[in-house]
Formats: structure tokens, sequence, C-alpha cells
């Protein structure tokens, strides 16, 4: 897991990669884009999920591969690494907070993860890569970058010094999503008997994470509002 700032306050890219040379296209494609973001590289599925974790409410995007080689430890011993499905599935616990980028060329797997995605209402994007690395300038990199600028607007300006304002309106679209995704859960606990407990479950998890974006956007309003009064 390698990380390229250690600084908290930034804005966050997370990357599932374990090929040095794509890590390596991946970085020059974006740092001079967005300097102020942290850019962040994982290559099992657990060390992900401990990056997004970590700093969920400002991920500015995460980018998922899905198949992973084996790790070998000191030991000589393998590890298995995990896949990207295992981070979707962290993903689904949540309500949709940034958007996601899907690089594989494994057809199914990648198919799977960008339709439950999109099922759960997160902005997903799908990639498969060609070639050897050319594939990262032509495509991968142009679809990083909207998807970044789509959710944090901000971001398309070389000015950028703080994403904290600009958190503000994607906490609140979550928000948004957040509610329309309960609202519709408590219909179906209404109406369907089957599945009770898994949607009851589903649903407590997202009020959860709604009262914590709301903790969050209250917090960023306060911010603004102080510093607008010096």
């Amino acid at each position: 897991m390698t990380r390229s700032s250690d600084t908290e306050c930034r804005m966050r890219i997370v990357v599932l990669e374990d090929d040095r040379d794509r890590q390596g296209e991946f970085s020059s494609a974006l740092s001079a884009k967005f300097p102020a973001f942290e850019l962040c590289f994982a290559e099992t599925a657990g060390d992900a999920i401990r990056l997004l974790d970590e700093a969920f409410d400002r991920i500015a995007l995460a980018d998922l591969d899905h198949d992973l080689n084996l790790l070998m430890t000191s030991a000589g011993n393998a590890l298995d690494p995990g896949c990207g499905q295992d981070v979707v599935d962290y993903l689904l616990r949540h309500a949709p907070g940034f958007p996601v980028l899907i690089h594989t060329t494994n057809d199914s797997a990648g198919a799977r993860m960008q339709a439950e995605l999109t099922d759960a209402e997160w902005t997903t994007r799908r990639v498969v890569p060609y070639g050897d690395l050319e594939w990262v300038a032509e495509v991968w990199a142009p679809a990083a970058r909207d998807l970044i600028v789509e959710s944090v607007p901000a971001a398309g300006h070389d000015s950028l010094a703080s994403p904290t304002p600009a958190r503000a309106g994607t906490l609140a679209s979550a928000a948004v999503r957040s509610l329309a995704q309960a609202d519709r859960l408590l219909n179906d606990l209404c109406t369907e008997e089957g599945a009770m407990g898994a949607r009851r479950d589903r649903l407590v998890d997202i009020i959860g994470d709604l009262r914590s974006r709301i903790a969050q956007l209250a917090k960023l309003v306060e911010q603004q509002e102080l510093s607008g009064t010096h």
C-alpha cells in the first residue's frame, strides 16, 4: 500500500492496482491535473478498503481492477490479495459518496461490479485495458478526470487549495441519494414480506451513513460561515 502524500486533509484518490508500471502511468496521468489530491495505491482489496474507510468523506475517486496476483510472504507462502469485487461489496454497505472507475479485462467480473454499483446508484464507469500501457492515456485518464471533475467541481480549477468547500455540495448530494435509498427500502419493507432482515440491516446502514454525512455537512457549513466572518 503506497501513498503519494501523508497529508491528512487532502482529497484522496484510491487506486486498486498491483502492476507497478500501471501505477506509474496512473500517477503521471493524474498528478499534474490534480496536484492538491492525495494519490494512494493499494495492491490488495483489504488495503484499498482501509484507504477508503479512513477517508470516506474526502474520496474524490475510487479506481478498481478486479484480478490481482497472489502475493508471497517472507516465509514463501501464497497470500490471497482478494479482488475488486471485495471492494465493491464494501462500497455497497454505504450510501454513494464518490465516483468509481473500473479497469479490468475480466469482462464478466467487470460487468458485475459495474452493474451492482449502478443498481445501488453509485456513479461508475468502466474502461477495458488494451495493448501495453497506451490505454491509460487514451481512455483511462480522460475517464478518471471527468469523473473527478463532475464529482468535485472545484477540481477543474488549478487554483484549488483546499477541497473542503467543494465537499459541502458533494455531501449534500450524497445525503439526498441516501434519503431516496432509505425511502425505497422502507417501501419494500412495507410491501414485501421476504428478505425483511437483509433489507432492515441495509436500511440501518444507510441511515447511519446519512447521519454521518449530515454531521459532516453541518460542520463544513459552519466552517465556511466562520471563515466568511473574518
